[in-house]
């Protein structure tokens, strides 16, 4: 399975991505990899949600998306600090794989592309918070990220209160992960092609 990568950096597009952007969130709510919707979330939640896209990229932010013949299946949202003394950070949300692309090499060049991108703005550091336990807090730790604060009172979800955790790691840390793993699975590839041949 292949992805075509774009970087929306104006909020222009996203009326024209929001239904494809909001199915693809909710196909990943209940994994509990998004922040901020459920499966019973409504109208009202994705118009909340493109709103706050809009501002993010108003403000400086830059959405990746990929699509595999015009079906979105791969989205993150990257958001550099503006002020001076903080214009090195940039946090990283909303980041999902569509289920049916997960384990299909898919992340590693999503991060490829992530980590191109923020070297071209001077960011030299990710911060994201993510659910304590969820299956994107066991990834991104997989990818390196390290946290540096939880919060306890974080996400409300049917009644539970769950903690959450704000990681952190180097755009250069991360870039050589991905160099690495991407590395390493092509050598895989090739000589498993060897011992076939």
């Amino acid at each position: 399975m292949t992805s075509h990568f774009t970087w929306i950096d104006s909020p222009m597009p996203v009326d024209g991505l929001a239904d494809g952007l909001w199915r693809l969130l909710g196909r990943t709510a209940g994994d509990d990899a998004i922040l901020g919707i459920d499966d019973q979330s409504d109208g009202r939640a994705q118009n909340a949600l493109l709103d706050q896209l809009k501002q993010t990229l108003a403000s400086g932010g830059h959405l990746l998306i990929g699509s595999d013949h015009g079906r979105l299946n791969v989205a993150c949202v990257l958001k550099p600090q503006r002020l001076p003394t903080t214009s090195h950070l940039a946090e990283l949300q909303k980041g999902v794989i569509a289920p049916e692309y997960r384990g299909q090499g898919l992340l590693p060049v999503a991060l490829r592309q992530i980590t191109d991108k923020a070297r071209a703005l001077d960011i030299t550091r990710f911060v994201l918070d993510v659910r304590a336990g969820s299956p994107a807090h066991r990834l991104w730790q997989y990818w390196g990220f390290q946290t540096f604060g939880v919060l306890e009172d974080y996400a409300h979800h049917q009644g539970q209160v769950f903690a959450g955790h704000f990681m952190e790691q180097s755009v250069k840390d991360l870039a050589d992960r991905v160099a690495r793993h991407m590395n390493q699975s092509r050598n895989s590839a090739d000589s498993g092609s060897a011992r076939v041949s």
